[in-house]
């Protein structure tokens, strides 16, 4: 799951913060600035983004779960977190946590135009 592809064709023209890249092979790479990049297969990006959705519109109920690959929360002290799997944990300000989702949506659209 982890580890960086070439040629890749990005969703964002930013190169800060968080973005998502498309990659040949259909799967899309999480990038987080220089330190952090994750592949996310296609149902990868679907259920992080459903978790990442779930805690964002209801931040009241705070905690999100999707199967057993990701989960998502909203803690006491206003940040949001991201459980990938048993081995990635993200921790994101409320404005990182949009951001993300924004990127997850663009790459989910843009696969499901790919097809």
């Amino acid at each position: 799951m982890l580890g960086v592809s070439s040629n890749p064709a990005s969703v964002n023209d930013g190169n800060a913060g968080i973005h998502c890249v498309l990659q040949p092979d259909g799967s899309v790479r999480l990038q987080w600035d220089d330190s952090l990049s994750l592949h996310l297969e296609y149902g990868d990006l679907v259920r992080a983004l459903e978790c990442l959705e779930d805690v964002l519109k209801r931040p009241v109920y705070g905690f999100s779960l999707a199967g057993n690959s990701f989960c998502a929360f909203h803690s006491g002290d206003g940040s949001y977190y991201l459980l990938c799997g048993d081995h990635v944990v993200l921790r994101f300000s409320e404005y990182e946590a949009h951001n993300l989702r924004y990127e997850l949506e663009a790459a989910r659209t843009a696969l499901d135009h790919a097809v």
